[in-house]
């Protein structure tokens, strides 16, 4: 069961200017949720009314003529809007949804949780932060086993660097235990939780701080262009489609070719965050963009050009050439920034949204 209420505003100034703000606010009861069943019912879920949520939209849009005068013109309009939803009762343990998604009272929809690598020594076990110079954090930022030099002298033992897994031999070297954990030199490390397993936390957030647009249309004589960029600002994706490119050696990142000799990874290392396709931080992605949507150009046909078409009874004609999805700016690694959904961020070899060039011709009777 779902209620809505809506707000609006509607200005027009000096009949040039308009705005228009808008506020809409849902709530959701006795939401329908799928929910693991226990082995013994037979059955992997069962459809249940579990919980409840509440969530708002706020939208503004801003629309002007700057220039109107009879063989010019150009509008522009600019549009806003922001969205949270969170889940305000849940009566049942937390749990995923959907790969990173997560239900739980108190979280909004959209976060992601799953394994974190650790980056500094205070997130060690205690046993391991008391031979915290048996560890380094390397040039991904990781922090990472190294262990020390046995030969040195006592007392004055130097810990190996995480760049010397190659000229120390140090890559592949059997693991060592502290305080019950295993340690591989160079490998990146799981948080782990009071039981020793891999801890599951909050890992990013899918929900953008805003989105924007903005259009404009200009007209001379016959002659009109339209431009549209769209843009996000904020939010994350879960890039699992490099994930499982980790599992297979296949992404670039694999590639060592063109590091300095003293950073290259082995295969391993790469094997170490793939995790078993257990969602994990270090796939979180900034998912920020600019993309240019849409851009056009149209001819409205006039002197000899509409005379030979008015022989066919047309009184006018336009012809357009139109593109979409033309350039995108964005720190996302994949293919395109736009995957999953509005509350799953997910990218699991999505296929990126094509680039379109169309042409048409309209005849008016």
């Amino acid at each position: 069961k779902a209620t809505e209420t809506e707000l609006g505003l509607d200005a027009i100034f000096r009949d040039r200017y308009s705005l228009q703000l808008s506020y809409a606010r849902v709530t959701v009861v006795d939401e329908l949720l799928q929910i693991p069943l226990a082995g013994f019912f037979g059955y992997g879920n069962q459809w249940q009314n579990a919980g409840s949520l509440k969530g708002n939209t706020i939208e503004a849009t801003l629309e002007a003529r700057l220039i109107s005068r009879p063989n010019l013109s150009w509008r522009m309009g600019i549009v806003a809007d922001r969205s949270r939803h969170k889940v305000t009762e849940f009566n049942r343990a937390c749990q995923p949804t959907q790969t990173v998604a997560f239900h739980c009272a108190g979280e909004t929809l959209g976060a992601m949780y799953g394994f974190h690598f650790i980056n500094s020594i205070d997130e060690l076990p205690v046993a391991a932060q008391a031979r915290a110079n048996e560890f380094a954090v390397n040039d991904e930022g990781l922090l990472v086993y190294v262990g020390y030099d046995s030969v040195s002298s006592p007392g004055f033992r130097q810990p190996y660097k995480y760049t010397e897994g190659e000229t120390k031999r140090r890559w592949g070297v059997p693991s060592v235990t502290i305080g019950g954990a295993s340690y591989a030199f160079g490998m990146p490390i799981a948080a782990r939780d009071s039981t020793g397993s891999n801890a599951v936390r909050r890992i990013g957030d899918g929900n953008p701080d805003f989105h924007w647009g903005l259009s404009n249309n200009v007209t001379w004589r016959g002659v009109s262009f339209y431009a549209l960029v769209d843009a996000q600002v904020g939010g994350e994706n879960y890039n699992q489609t490099r994930q499982r490119m980790y599992q297979w050696a296949r992404h670039g990142d694999v590639d060592q070719e063109g590091k300095p000799q003293d950073l290259k990874k082995p295969i391993e290392y790469y094997s170490n965050l793939y995790a078993g396709n257990n969602p994990t931080d270090y796939f979180v992605e900034p998912a920020g963009y600019v993309k240019l949507r849409e851009a056009s150009v149209s001819y409205q046909l006039s002197g000899r050009l509409l005379g030979a078409v008015s022989r066919v009874g047309a009184k006018g004609a336009t012809l357009s050439l139109i593109g979409r999805n033309l350039l995108t700016f964005s720190d996302y690694s994949g293919y395109d920034p736009e995957v999953g959904n509005t509350l799953v961020r997910l990218d699991s070899f999505d296929y990126p949204r094509y680039r379109t060039f169309s042409g048409s011709f309209q005849l008016v009777f």
